[in-house]
């Protein structure tokens, strides 16, 4: 517990803060548990102000610090697994490399450029509808793509249990990897059309999370693969899907604190009508406003690319509350948080002062 007294003491903050995508759908059999969600033990005023996802949204407010967030940037490893002779996935190969960035590139145009499928006319949007988080596995040549053989790892996957496994695993013989999401390609001999991620904790700050999907072998399908991994990245950096369903519902009651109401809400009075949305994955998102069929990034379409504000808010948020703020490279802000009174903070946040 932190208690902060007021001696106009200025903080510049350093803000750290599906589903192998088929041609025809996809599952995300990501599952988030409540209490890992949200911590509720705290019970101070300033953890219901430093909790809320209005608070992280980056639409650049010069009144408010968070709202001023540099790019944030988080670290990601590929692992390939490969049969012990290294056949049956993606190959060591400079058009593999080619292909992996590729893909990321991808994901960090989905975060920063795409405008909503069905727009409600009351929410301002995010400029040039940037989230302010990007994703990174290296500089080209150094790139953090590895290839691991490992028959029995290639040809088997538990996805309620498997992760943990193989990022334990991963951790004792390279613990230099805790610091990156790790993604793992896992072989396919089964024709597996899902993934999968680990959420991160509240609670437990060394908590790793982690991605897993299956080996794709053709280029034509890799648009859409970016489309599933920036998915589970969403669900890596705290958020629930849009849709009912599998084990990440989202919130569905407006007076809850992390209801997203400009995801939700057609009108600013509590009608619901619009929530959840619907998990179509080949209807045209932009055919129909209102439909409940979008391109929202947690929405299993498609087209699923577009970040709201309260969205992008959540996921800051999970970069200075949660375990995934470990993952973060950024600049400090620009915009100091300025702290005049006494305030108690009985909550573990992230920040750095100068």
């Amino acid at each position: 517990m932190t208690r902060i007294f007021g001696l106009l003491l200025t903080i510049r903050l350093f803000l750290w803060s599906g589903v192998l995508l088929a041609q025809d759908g996809f599952t995300c059999l990501t599952t988030f548990a409540d209490s890992l969600r949200l911590n509720c033990t705290y019970n101070s005023s300033e953890w219901s102000y430093y909790r809320n996802q209005s608070l992280y949204v980056p639409d650049g407010n010069s009144g408010i610090p968070f709202h001023n967030a540099p790019i944030k940037t988080i670290n990601v490893s590929i692992n390939v697994i490969q049969k012990n002779d290294g056949s049956g996935n993606f190959e060591d190969t400079p058009d593999t490399r080619n292909r992996f960035r590729r893909i990321i590139n991808w994901i960090n145009d989905f975060y920063s450029n795409y405008s909503p499928s069905d727009q409600i006319n009351w929410v301002s949007e995010l400029p040039s509808y940037d989230s302010k988080i990007r994703f990174s596995i290296g500089e080209e040549g150094e790139e953090r793509i590895y290839f691991i053989k490992n028959t029995s790892w290639w040809s088997y996957y538990d996805a309620v249990h498997g992760l943990y496994i193989y990022n334990d695993t991963l951790f004792a013989n390279h613990p230099e990897r805790m610091k990156d999401v790790n993604i793992f390609i896992f072989g396919n001999p089964y024709n597996y059309n899902f993934a999968n991620s680990l959420p991160p904790s509240w609670s437990d700050f060394n908590s790793n999370t982690a991605i897993a999907t299956f080996y794709w072998p053709s280029s034509d399908s890799d648009y859409a693969k970016a489309g599933t991994i920036a998915h589970e990245l969403g669900h890596v950096l705290d958020l629930l899907h849009t849709y009912s369903g599998n084990g990440a519902p989202p919130v569905s009651d407006p007076y809850n604190m992390d209801f997203l109401k400009d995801v939700f809400l057609v009108s600013l009075n509590p009608d619901i009508s619009n929530c959840p949305h619907i998990a179509d994955y080949n209807t045209d998102a932009y055919a129909v406003n209102g439909d409940r069929v979008t391109n929202n990034l947690m929405g299993g379409n498609k087209d699923q690319k577009y970040i709201s504000p309260l969205q992008a808010g959540q996921m800051h948020r999970a970069l200075s509350l949660t375990s995934s703020r470990k993952y973060v490279h950024c600049e400090k802000s620009e915009v100091p948080l300025v702290i005049t009174d006494e305030q108690l903070w009985d909550f573990n946040i992230n920040y750095i002062g100068t």
